[in-house]
């Protein structure tokens, strides 16, 4: 017999004797059904981590789940919610011990429901052992043997095995399919049913519906996007360009306030930001342009050249730079980042900066693109120096972020400052020193009551303050693998107009959580930049995720197009 499948075999025991212990102390400080969502969650999150990187000998396939089992799939999901929860119930009111003694009892109910519904054969030895198991959980189960009570802690174990017992038998029936597959839907599967769970009962934010509704839209708009060819978008682009500015403008007339800033629109019941549309709308209608230039684009001029005694040669050279090259380039980009100026400078500055990197990636000489940043900063300082003593827009806000963060005292702190600024630094700092290494544990943050905004724009610090620097290592972990990814993919676009579209939208999503970073760790002015699919937002959960289904739609296209030449060549 090998000794390896039973080394495993006695690891695994050992897990699971501790797991009850662990649990009963994890349990002082969080709710029994957030407890459960976060095994089963981090059990699935694990395997799928593993799947990914498992390499199979080509030719060897594990057989999938279909249709057929789809009611046994269910069942074993269902079961595996609630199970984990009926057991961390129990472990409120019993002892760790006699719980993890009492889990025993699941191999007898497996047997029993083997037996009892699937017709399973059970041997004289299996009946002595189920009996005996069966005995020492009644005893376990007594609280007072002169009157028989049994304790509730007890009884919430014990029905806990009974589910276990019919999800292992719904399992078996999947027993030849995909091992890590199995794993991963249950994880996955359990662990967000409770999860749910855990918030509807009072365990996390009250707006549940708003949230479920955000991550289904997102889903969805992901799956339909990601199924679109590019060349649609090519098709297009002028179409919903002018549809996003057109939204744009209306917020000036008839949007809606929030956070003292108009950027909203009401459709009905529903708010979102038109900025976020006119974001992705703006990149592609970039990388078209771009796209259609790149014949000696290096060699032209981006901006006109004005200087004494020009020639009509001059002239005409700068009339065919302004029509060829500035209209087609700069226009879209200083018509958007204009209007998304007066309520959000931060979100306008990002959006021209990504710009920037796409036409220096699009080939644009870099001695073009400094004259391009020299007249967009004096631009911006004008207009700074008019707003501000007008009080038009945020001018004055904008001036107080950025004096107050380099530490520069106001004449009229009250009016030039938002009063908000400095309590949140405060609290971002407290949030972010509180959480240490491993952070005071998902639900226990305290500092949460303080920051003005901990489920948007200090997102960050909230997660610092609850996952500790371990958590937020993994989170700017996964922003720099987007961006990684998002730069394979552009090194597989054969053409320009894709590649300019995954890399610009790739750099507007991983440049934004960046700065969202920096904030809340107060290595940057105050922006009121959420981080994407993190905070809380439906607008810009939709349209990130929109983002996300293109990068997607454009990497499945050149993979199938990597097939179709690869089958070509056989």
């Amino acid at each position: 017999m090998k000794r390896f499948p039973i080394s495993c075999a006695v690891l695994a025991a050992v897990c699971y004797g501790i797991s009850a212990p662990v649990a009963k102390i994890l349990l002082e400080d969080m709710p029994p059904a957030f407890m459960a969502a976060m095994l089963y969650l981090g059990a699935g999150i694990g395997m799928a981590a593993i799947t990914a990187f498992i390499k199979r000998p080509s030719g060897e396939k594990e057989a999938r789940i279909t249709k057929k089992e789809l009611p046994y799939t269910v069942a074993m999901v269902a079961l595996d919610i609630a199970a984990p929860i009926l057991l961390m119930l129990g472990l409120t009111m019993t002892t760790s011990a006699t719980a993890s003694l009492l889990n025993n009892f699941e191999i007898a109910a497996t047997a029993v429901i083997a037996l009892a519904f699937f017709k399973e054969a059970v041997g004289k030895r299996m009946w002595l052992a189920i009996a005996l198991i069966t005995v020492s959980a009644m005893l376990l189960s007594i609280e007072d043997f002169s009157t028989l009570a049994l304790s509730p802690g007890s009884v919430f174990v014990l029905l806990a095995c009974v589910c276990w017992g019919i999800e292992n038998n719904c399992t078996s029936r999947l027993s030849l399919k995909n091992p890590l597959q199995i794993v991963v839907i249950k994880g996955l599967g359990s662990g967000l049913g409770a999860l749910l769970i855990a918030m509807l009962t009072g365990g996390g934010t009250t707006n549940i519906p708003y949230i479920v509704i955000a991550l289904l839209l997102g889903f969805i708009a992901i799956f339909i996007i990601h199924r679109i060819p590019y060349q649609s978008y090519l098709k297009y682009t002028r179409l919903l360009f002018g549809f996003a500015i057109v939204l744009m403008l209306l917020t000036f007339f008839v949007g809606v306030s929030s956070n003292e800033a108009t950027r909203s629109l009401r459709l009905g019941g529903v708010t979102f930001q038109p900025a976020d549309f006119v974001k992705i709308t703006l990149i592609m209608t970039l990388a078209k342009a771009l796209t259609r230039r790149q014949k000696g684009i290096e060699k032209q001029d981006l901006l006109p050249r004005v200087k004494f005694g020009m020639t009509d040669r001059d002239r005409e050279r700068n009339r065919h730079v302004w029509h060829e090259n500035s209209i087609p380039l700069l226009a879209p980009v200083a018509l958007s980042c204009g209007l998304i100026f007066f309520s959000n400078f931060s979100t306008a500055a990002l959006l021209f900066l990504t710009c920037l990197v796409m036409m220096y990636v699009g080939r644009i000489r870099v001695g073009e693109l400094w004259r391009l940043v020299r007249t967009v900063v004096l631009t911006v300082v004008l207009a700074v120096a008019v707003m501000y003593p007008l009080d038009i827009g945020r001018a004055r806000v904008w001036v107080g972020r950025l004096t107050s963060f380099a530490g520069v005292e106001q004449v009229d702190k009250a009016s030039t400052v938002d009063e908000r600024s400095d309590n949140q630094v405060l609290n971002a700092k407290m949030s972010i020193a509180s959480g240490g290494v491993i952070g005071r544990g998902p639900g226990q943050s305290v500092q949460r009551t303080n920051l003005a905004l901990p489920f948007s724009d200090y997102a960050y610090a909230f997660i610092a303050e609850e996952y500790g620097l371990a958590g937020c290592m993994v989170v700017l972990a996964l922003y720099l693998w987007l961006f990684f990814r998002t730069t394979v993919i552009f090194r597989t676009c054969e053409k320009t107009f894709p590649g300019l579209l995954v890399l610009g939208l790739g750099i507007l999503i991983v440049l934004q959580a960046l700065v969202s970073m920096l904030v809340a760790v107060d290595l940057f002015p105050v922006t009121g930049l959420p981080l994407p699919l993190v905070s809380l937002g439906g607008s810009s959960i939709l349209f990130t995720s929109i983002a996300l289904g293109m990068i997607l739609g454009i990497s499945r296209q050149m993979q199938e197009k990597t097939i179709d030449e690869e089958n070509a060549n056989i």
